[in-house]
């Protein structure tokens, strides 16, 4: 049976953030060290098959990075993975 997947958004401190976390099996931590970077894969069996470039988590790591932000990935609290992006709080103040 499929557990929950948690997301959640806000600010604090001066900084964005987006948090995703699943009920799922988790990862080991030596992958979640490796998994935004691109070609990552994190069945072993699927290294060398037909499949996608693995570049998803990579790119949006690349996007927040070019904002100041940072990229995190992790166990979650129930057990399963936590990914977090944050970045700083942009200044929405119009010039006149």
């Amino acid at each position: 049976m499929p557990g929950a997947v948690r997301i959640q958004a806000g600010v604090e401190n001066g900084r964005c953030y987006l948090r995703v976390e699943d009920e799922g099996p988790g990862m080991p931590d030596e992958l979640a060290q490796c998994v935004l970077e691109a070609f990552r894969r994190g069945d072993d069996a699927r290294q060398q098959g037909a499949g996608g470039s693995c570049l998803g988590l990579a790119v949006v790591v690349d996007i927040v990075h070019a904002h100041g932000g940072e990229a995190v990935c992790g166990p979650g609290a129930g057990g399963g993975t936590r990914f977090e992006l944050n970045w700083p709080e942009g200044d929405h103040r119009h010039s006149s």
